[in-house]
């Protein structure tokens, strides 16, 4: 520990003792004692002094939830981190390590980090060195070109002894005042430091008696020879006419009064010793000694006063020999775990779910970016239809929500990365939960015991963080062909980017999960409903007959929801207008719709992200951008606006999303194929507009967008259109 600190919660508990001290010897109660000597918060402040041990290597103690333990139970762990800073030399990141945890050698780090590397278990160093001298320690490791820092670095913190756990117990030996027995016992801080302070009190009090007893005895002796001096010449007299010295020693006992101490003393006087100076001398000791005597007995007889001697002994040691604490102290207790996410880089993917029941995360770098009326690049394998798309960071987690209302968790850097040709994993594997069918499950994917997705969102940190960004989904249509032979459009999740409490602006309390089902009931749930959830499932609505569940998505009271109709209407209304429910209900009526008609999406308008347009894209692949005050507030349940003039009479809108114009959005089709464009490059049209060609399909030829021939019914069409999410690796912001 640092001495400094030591001293510093020792005055602390000393000052308390000699609050109570003095409050006996002046009567006081206790209560009369505290309220007006001392505070009642001794053990917070002493945590507040001495937070954590103080290591001789220096170092990073991580969090003070182990410290903590270790001073209020007697045992415990602190986390220890090297120290640790990334430099630049030429193209390459290096890390370098200027401090070890205590205990931990430099030789064996480095052969066990060269054997990680050898084995592949640690991954992005290319060199291990030790680069230590009069300078002091530094081990340097080199990185790759393309390795992050940070997960790096991590990755040395949970592999190796960079990070490591020092245990600590507090055990002394302890007499029990009952059995008079001695035994060992667990102290915890604070009775450590009253077993100290009761046994300095009795070194300083039996001190005080012995110091008290010695110049007592010399002031008798002082006295004496003052006596004699002022007198020496009987004194001399005295002496020369006595025969021996036991009769001078009489005489001096009789006549002059003095003690058998005084008068050895005065007999033991030499001649040098009567001069005048010496008699000064004398009494200037003398007065001394009655000065010294008095602290004495006054230390002997009041308890108060041993505790300022004690107080003003540690005082003094620690301007003499106190030093700067030389292990820093991370407050955080969550960063004192390397978790699983800390190994993994934070970046953008794509989880795409396609029919036949296999999941794959894509990076987002895949698709790159293209201009508007593009054909877009190809997500799945032949022969499978895309079910759910979701944009989303690799940190979140994925609310997994099946047709039976039961909603599952996952993390999405869980499924497992593929490129875009490849099949992917089964969705029962990355996801055990669906494997078993559930009462009222209504749909089943390509399995006997699989159940099918309905939803999906995606937030980054339910049940595990105060400060969420959302990535909100909306879920695939059934797949039923319409009285036009046409083929069903299977829609691929939506989602509506929400920032819960990134810059402590918004309540969690205040977040909210939407559901919609085919029969158009609406729902909302609070977030805060979810904390806990897991792959084993909670049950975030209850269906009817014959329902299921169609999209979710994250919405506060101050957003707007829109819902969006097969023949182009809209309807939009506040999001307060839904009174909030638990997970077991059913919900209310969200919209009315005509004769043949049905729901295909629902999104959230977001002030918090600053959503102006909204985006409505066709199966045909046409679309515009509107004005979101262009669609009035209404009343939930009502029929709506037209929202869009379809340019060929077997168009029929796919999907609705919320935008502003720095967004880019994905735009995925039935068969796989998604296009990546910035939100700005659609044209910003009017309610009854055609809207212009936004995606071109496999079956178009390349010919001028005014002369586009109408799809047939066996064509390719569009899914659903997802909003991408920010790169917060580049920006250094997880706010949407």
């Amino acid at each position: 520990h640092n001495l400094g600190e030591v001293c510093d919660a020792v005055l602390i508990v000393a000052n308390a003792a000699r609050s109570d001290a003095l409050g006996r010897e002046l009567g006081l109660t206790t209560a009369e004692t505290a309220l007006c000597f001392r505070s009642c918060h001794v053990n917070d402040e002493v945590a507040a002094v001495l937070p954590a041990p103080d290591f001789p290597t220096g170092g990073v103690i991580m969090g003070l939830q182990g410290a903590a333990s270790l001073y209020a139970r007697g045992h415990g762990s602190v986390v220890v981190r090297g120290r640790t800073h990334t430099e630049r030399t030429g193209k390459r990141n290096v890390i370098v390590a200027t401090e070890l945890p205590y205990m931990v050698g430099k030789a064996e780090l480095l052969s066990k980090t060269a054997e990680l590397i050898n084995t592949r278990k640690l991954e992005g160093i290319t060199d291990v060195r030790d680069e230590s001298g009069r300078d002091g320690l530094r081990v340097v490791y080199e990185l790759k070109r393309d390795a992050k820092p940070e997960i790096v670095q991590n990755a040395l913190f949970k592999l190796t002894r960079l990070q490591t756990s020092i245990a600590g117990n507090l055990v002394a030996v302890d007499c029990d005042p009952t059995t008079r027995t001695r035994s060992p016992v667990r102290l915890t801080l604070r009775y450590a430091l009253d077993c100290w302070l009761q046994f300095r009190f009795e070194c300083c009090r039996n001190r005080a008696a012995y110091n008290e007893r010695k110049r007592a005895a010399r002031l008798e002796v002082v006295a004496g020879l003052l006596v004699a001096m002022r007198d020496a010449d009987a004194i001399i007299n005295c002496a020369q006419h006595a025969s021996t010295p036991d009769d001078a020693r009489h005489v001096l006992y009789t006549t002059f009064r003095l003690t058998k101490p005084q008068a050895d003393a005065v007999l033991a006087l030499s001649l040098s010793r009567l001069t005048g100076s010496e008699v000064l001398k004398l009494e200037d000791e003398e007065r001394r000694l009655m000065t010294e005597l008095t602290r004495l007995r006054n230390v002997v007889a009041n308890d108060s006063a041993v505790y300022d001697e004690i107080i003003s002994e540690v005082r003094a040691i620690k301007v003499n020999h106190a030093t700067p604490r030389r292990t820093m102290i991370q407050f955080n207790d969550e960063s004192a775990t390397v978790r699983e996410e800390d190994l993994i880089e934070n970046a953008r993917s794509a989880v795409v779910v396609g029919r036949n029941g296999y999941v794959k995360r894509i990076p987002l770098a895949e698709f790159a970016s293209q201009s508007r009326g593009g054909r877009g690049r190809t997500a799945l394998v032949a022969g499978d239809v895309i079910e759910h798309v979701v944009t989303c960071h690799d940190h979140d987690t994925l609310l997994c929500i099946a047709d039976s209302g039961v909603a599952y968790g996952m993390r999405a850097f869980h499924v497992p990365e593929s490129s875009r040709n490849a099949r992917g994993s089964l969705l029962e594997n990355v996801l055990p939960s669906l494997r078993t069918s559930v009462p009222g499950d209504a749909l089943t994917i390509q399995g006997p015991t699989s159940k099918r997705l309905r939803g999906l969102v995606a937030t980054s940190g339910i049940g595990t963080s105060e400060q969420i960004v959302h990535q909100v989904p909306s879920p695939a249509t059934d797949s039923t062909t319409d009285s036009s032979n046409k083929a069903s459009i299977t829609r691929a999740v939506n989602h509506t980017p929400i920032a819960l409490n990134p810059s402590g602006t918004q309540d969690s309390s205040d977040e909210f999960l939407v559901l919609l089902t085919k029969a158009g009931l609406l729902k909302k749930t609070p977030l805060q409903a979810f904390v806990g959830l897991s792959a084993r499932g909670l049950i975030a609505i209850t269906l009817n007959d014959n329902d299921k569940l169609g999209w979710a998505k994250l919405c506060t009271n101050k957003d707007s929801i829109l819902i969006s109709s097969k023949f182009g209407n809209v309807v939009k209304f506040p999001a307060s207008d839904i009174r909030a429910s638990s997970r077991r209900t059913r919900g209310v009526k969200a919209m009315t719709l005509r004769a043949g008609d049905r729901i295909v999406a629902m999104d959230v308008a977001s002030q918090l992200k600053r959503h102006d347009h909204a985006l409505l894209v066709t199966e045909n692949g046409y679309g515009k951008r509107v004005k979101l005050n262009a669609f009035k507030h209404t009343k939930r349940g009502g029929a709506g606006v037209v929202a869009y003039k379809f340019k060929h009479p077997n168009d029929t809108l796919a999907s609705v999303c919320c935008c502003k114009d720095s967004d880019e959005v994905m735009i995925s089709t039935h068969k796989g194929l998604i296009l990546r464009l910035p939100a700005g490059s659609i044209s910003i049209q009017r309610r009854t507009a055609t809207g212009v060609l936004v995606q071109r399909h496999t079956h178009d030829k390349p010919q001028s967008h005014s002369t586009m021939t109408p799809v047939n019914a066996a064509a390719d069409r569009v899914a659903d259109v997802t909003i991408v999410p920010p790169d917060i690796l580049t920006t250094g912001s997880d706010t949407w």
